[in-house]
Formats: structure tokens, sequence, C-alpha cells
């Protein structure tokens, strides 16, 4: 993750590197920059830039692809960037879209919507790899930057603020990570069945011969005991917030430890574009405690408003390998792997809203 950031940072920096007003206002009508260029006519191309390291060891510096679409015009334009891992495996969005070439290697086919959207109103999107000779500066940029991004890649976005590069201004990270160990390790416990370096395989497409040291160094700095190591503490964004010079726009759900809690709870569509906003939700709740009891049936206890006996017990084997979506289909089906605490059937609806 650190040597992404470094990556990152040291593109903007090629990008930023000739920083001049742009050449003409993109117009605007309600606040909104209005669609002027044609897409079928911009300007596409790839670029790969040294990055100064020798992640896999083979005695050759690694560069990474940076995709570029942007307008057909002598204007310097803004940059919209999405930095992503997945790209050449997993793909972005519902539809998991991958970027698409020509016969010639000309980026053809950009996934989401961004260059659909942005191009036409006056900013190139630029699409960087985050896998993998000769340093390039983009002088068709006005040197500001913004970068857009969803889980990973909106982390991506996060970390690079928080070095406080230049040019960077605005960052809109979307289902992102401020912590990696809040992402791994909930309160302390390891949650996800596999660390960092399962998800390096993963995006590695089962994982490369040469990346195997970069692996181990992550399962040695992440110990499954939960412990905060200095590995977590390097891939800890939050210390370095005052650094971030970028405007900030987060989009994010409830559920995400590093969630500010001090706005109103909520904002509900009541309507169609009839929106309320809630100090406090869900409205009309009351704080109920419910305990885990003992049952029948071993692994199928109960919830009840009575604390358990004292010395009663419950038990369970993880077998590291069963998911939660297997096993809700199975609600009343003793498994060694797991106990269940139920309320069993209730007699109304009830709407629940909390943290176990």
């Amino acid at each position: 993750m650190l040597t992404r950031i470094s990556v990152l940072v040291g593109l903007l920096a090629l990008i930023t590197s000739t920083v001049v007003p742009p050449a003409s206002a993109r117009p605007l009508s309600g606040g909104l920059s209005q669609p002027v260029h044609a897409l079928a006519d911009a300007v596409r191309e790839t670029v790969w830039v040294d990055i100064g390291l020798d992640g896999d060891r083979d005695g050759v510096r690694d560069r990474v692809a940076a995709d570029i679409v942007r307008p057909q015009t002598t204007a310097r334009v803004p940059v919209i960037m999405d930095a992503s891992p997945y790209y050449s495996c997993c793909g972005r969005g519902n539809e998991s879209e991958l970027k698409t070439y020509d016969a010639n290697g000309r980026p053809v086919g950009f996934p989401l919507f961004y260059d659909n959207y942005f191009v036409p109103r006056g900013y190139s999107v630029v699409l960087v790899d985050l896998a993998g000779g000769k340093p390039v500066q983009a002088t068709w940029s006005t040197g500001a930057v913004g970068m857009i991004g969803k889980s990973y890649d909106g982390t991506v976005a996060n970390g690079v603020a928080a070095t406080g590069v230049e040019g960077l201004r605005t960052i809109v990270p979307i289902g992102a990570i401020s912590s990696w160990y809040d992402y791994y390790r909930g309160d302390g416990v390891p949650f996800r069945r596999s660390g960092p370096s399962g998800l390096a395989s993963r995006v590695e497409g089962g994982g490369r011969a040469d990346c195997g040291h970069a692996k181990t160094a992550l399962d040695q700095g992440t110990k499954a005991n939960g412990d905060f190591t200095p590995m977590w503490a390097e891939r800890n964004h939050v210390p370095d917030a005052s650094k971030v010079k970028a405007s900030v726009f987060v989009v994010h759900g409830l559920g995400d430890v590093n969630v500010i809690d001090t706005e109103p709870m909520a904002d509900v569509e009541r309507a169609p574009d009839t929106w309320a906003t809630d100090e406090v939700w869900p409205p009309a709740t009351k704080l109920t405690s419910v305990r885990p009891q003992p049952g029948t049936t071993a692994g199928l206890g109960k919830l009840a408003a009575t604390p358990a006996a004292a010395g009663k017990t419950e038990q369970l084997t993880d077998n590291g390998r069963a998911n939660e979506f297997s096993r809700a289909l199975q609600p009343n089906t003793s498994l060694p792997s797991r106990v269940l605490f139920t309320t069993g059937s209730l007699s109304r609806e009830l709407r629940l809203s909390g943290t176990g």
C-alpha cells in the first residue's frame, strides 16, 4: 500500500509539474459544468511511468500504466484520476468492467461513467494501474487533480491526500478505508478470512511467485493474534490527516468505524426527490438489552431479556472456510463451526438498530 501511494505521489508530481491556469473556463449552468466536447473526438493514450522501485526483484525498475482520455482541445484541462489494482483482475462497478484496448493498444473502453461524464465537460480522466520507462510530463494538464474511487481505489485517494502532495485539489473516497487495521481487525479481533496478502494474491490473479517476498512480509507484519504492529501503523492514514490539503467529499455507509458521528444521523428520501434530515434515526426507539442463553440443542441458543444462569457455556470450532451466506441458509441447523443465538419467531414487526 505504501509503495502504491508513493507511485501516485510521483505520478501527481509529473502531472502537476507544469501548473498554469486553464485557457478557458468551462461553461456552467445551475452551478454544474456543461458538455461542450465530443467524447468520440477525445484523445486516448497510455503512458508508462517509471516508479523507481523494483518490487518483484527482477533487476528492472517497475513501471505502471496510466490510461488517459481527454478532450480534443488546445486548452489545458484538469484531471479526474481513479487509481486501482482491479483493472486487470476483477474489474470495477456492478458489472466488473475492465479497461479495453484496440489493436494498436489504444485505450477505448473505460469502466464506470467517469469518461462519459467528465470528458465532454472539459476534464481528462486518468485510470492508473497499481500493478506492474520513461517519465512523461502532462503538458495538457492544468495541474489540478481530483482523485475518486470506491473501496481500494478510494483508500488510495485517502493515502495520497494524507501525504499533502501538491496539486491534489480534491478527493472523493467512496466506501474507502482510513486504517487497514480497522478493516481487518474489528476491535482487535481478526474477522476476515484472509489478510492483506490474500487480497494481494487475488489482485495478482491467484498469486505471482515473484511477489512472494512482499506477501511474506505482510504475513509476518500482520499477526493473526490481532496485535497492532508497525506494519499496520504504516497503513494507517489517520495520524496524517492534518497534512491533507485537498477538499474531501466522503461517500460512505454507517457501519465503518471511521464515520464521523457528530452530524445528523440520516438523510431520508421519503418520496421521489423529497428529503428530510433526521437528527436521530430511527425515531421513537427504546434501548433494549437481550442476552444469549444456551438452548436445548448444542450450538442453537436463545436471546432473552433475562441473563443466563451462571456457569452455562456454548462452544464452537471455527473451520475458517464456512461463510455467513451458507450458514444463514441453515438457521435451525446445529453446526460445530458456529453458535447461533436467536429470539425465535416474533409476534409482530420489529426494527433493530445498533451493533452487536
